[in-house]
């Protein structure tokens, strides 16, 4: 991908509609009452914008077919390390929840809904090429913590972010703030790893409550541990220590 279109899908992907149309309200360029319907027509736009950008560059979107995007998943040298088929209640159809491992270092979680992708997170750990980059790493809407490493007393961001659209601009961007890390170092309680799917989270839901946080966490975490364990020797000694 050149820079120039890094650059505008940068801008689009973080474009905020809104935000966009509260400026010219202030700038006294439209009425405050016009702010909302302004900024739903920019997110009409620029869903449209996006869509249409990221199909050109062969990367996932919103409206993606999960068929599509698994391919697209492969050809960035992810490898199915973990598949559980579900039916879902909510869809009324078979679903899949698949774990994915890329050797360079990045897991994604993907889970399909009637046909599309309704989850895919990718988990990675950045060390920071020179001291001061870790800021860089902060602007890509990452969730997650830093860690200093003792050898090269540089920061070392373990994290994850939402790539259901955008997962190869997101590879991308991670490879110019960073090295990504194939063996992971980080304390392993920065990652937080989401191992379900979305109709065990239902499943909880009805049989144990709402409320109920505490049973719910634990039920959550017997799941992701469930998984965790399901992986290979080899994913798990790269992001377990």
């Amino acid at each position: 991908m050149d820079e120039e279109k890094k650059a505008l899908l940068n801008r689009v992907i973080s474009f905020d509609p809104i935000d966009e149309a509260e400026k010219l309200a202030e700038a006294g360029e439209i009425p405050k009452k016009a702010v909302t319907g302004l900024g739903f027509l920019f997110l009409q736009k620029n869903s449209e914008i996006k869509r249409n950008l990221f199909e050109s560059e062969g990367d996932i979107h919103f409206s993606i077919e999960a068929i599509k995007a698994m391919g697209i998943i492969k050809s960035l040298g992810f490898i199915p390390v973990l598949t559980d088929p579900f039916y879902s209640d909510s869809s009324e159809k078979n679903e899949t929840f698949i774990i994915y491992w890329n050797p360079e270092g990045f897991l994604l979680t993907f889970e399909s809904y009637n046909g599309h992708v309704n989850s895919a997170k990718l988990h990675f750990e950045v060390l920071e090429r020179k001291k001061g980059d870790y800021k860089k790493i902060w602007q890509l809407h990452s969730s997650g913590g830093f860690t200093k490493t003792k050898t090269h007393n540089k920061m070392r961001f373990c994290g994850d972010m939402d790539v259901r659209e955008g997962l190869k601009l997101a590879i991308e961007n991670l490879r110019d703030v960073g090295k990504v890390q194939n063996k992971w170092r980080g304390d392993s309680t920065r990652h937080f790893f989401w191992f379900i799917n979305h109709q065990e989270v239902h499943t909880i839901n009805e049989t144990v409550g709402k409320d109920d946080w505490n049973c719910k966490s634990r039920r959550y975490d017997m799941i992701t541990n469930g998984r965790l364990k399901r992986l290979p020797d080899y994913v798990r000694s790269a992001i377990w220590r």
